[in-house]
C-alpha cells in the first residue's frame, strides 16, 4: 500500500490557501494616525478603507478604523464649532451699532474730567445718551439693538437723577452695570 496524503482542496483554483493571519491591515493603521491628527476627511477615507481592508483579512484593524473615524468626525465638528463661534463674533463685532456704541462709551475719561463741573457731567452724559441711541440705530443685530437701547436708557435715568439733584440709587448704578455688559456680549466683546 502506498502512503498516498490527498493535497487539501482549495477554493482558489490550484493555488494554496491564503493565511490571512499574516496580513495586515495598513489602512486601519493610517486611519488612526490620521483621526489623531487634525486630517478630518482624509482620516475618515481611510478608515473606511481600512474596515473595507478588515473584511479581507479577517478582522484585523477594524477597532483601528473605527477609532480613526470617530476621531476625525469629532476634528471635524470641532473645527465646524470654532468656525461658527469665530464668524458669529466677527459679524457681531462688524455690526456698525456695536462699534460706535464702544466709541460712544469709551473708557470713562470724559466722565472723570467733567466729575468736579455738574454742567459739564451733565452734558457728557447727554452726548453718551445720543450717541448710543445713534449707535442702536445703526445696529444690524437685534440683541445688540436691544442691549444699547437698555444702555442708553440707563444713562437718561442719571441724567435725570442728576438734574434733580439726586444720588443715583444702587439698583440705577447695578443696572448700568448689567446693560454694559449686555452690550459688551451681544456685540462679542465679553
Amino acid at each position: 500500500m502506498s502512503s498516498y496524503t490527498p493535497m487539501p482542496i482549495s477554493t482558489t483554483y490550484g493555488h494554496p490557501p491564503v493565511n490571512n493571519q499574516n496580513r495586515s491591515n495598513g489602512f486601519a493603521v493610517a486611519a488612526l494616525v490620521l483621526g489623531i491628527l487634525p486630517t478630518g476627511v482624509i482620516g475618515i477615507i481611510f478608515g473606511i478603507l481600512g474596515l473595507v481592508r478588515a473584511g479581507k483579512v479577517g478582522g484585523k484593524g477594524r477597532a483601528m478604523s473605527w477609532i480613526g473615524i470617530v476621531l476625525s468626525v469629532l476634528w471635524i465638528v470641532g473645527a465646524s464649532a470654532i468656525v461658527v463661534v469665530a464668524a458669529s463674533t466677527v459679524a457681531k463685532s462688524a455690526n456698525p451699532g456695536c462699534v460706535s456704541a464702544v466709541a460712544v462709551s469709551g473708557d470713562g475719561s470724559n466722565f472723570t474730567n467733567a466729575s468736579g463741573d455738574q454742567a459739564a457731567f451733565e452734558t457728557e452724559l447727554k452726548k453718551t445718551i445720543d450717541g448710543l441711541n445713534a449707535a442702536a440705530a445703526q445696529s444690524t443685530n437685534a440683541e445688540a439693538t436691544t442691549a444699547i437701547k437698555a444702555l442708553a436708557a440707563d444713562y437718561q435715568d442719571l441724567l435725570d437723577s442728576v438734574k434733580g439733584g439726586e444720588i443715583p440709587s444702587p439698583a440705577l448704578t447695578g443696572r448700568l452695570t448689567m446693560d454694559a455688559i449686555a452690550v459688551d456680549q451681544a456685540c462679542g466683546l465679553g
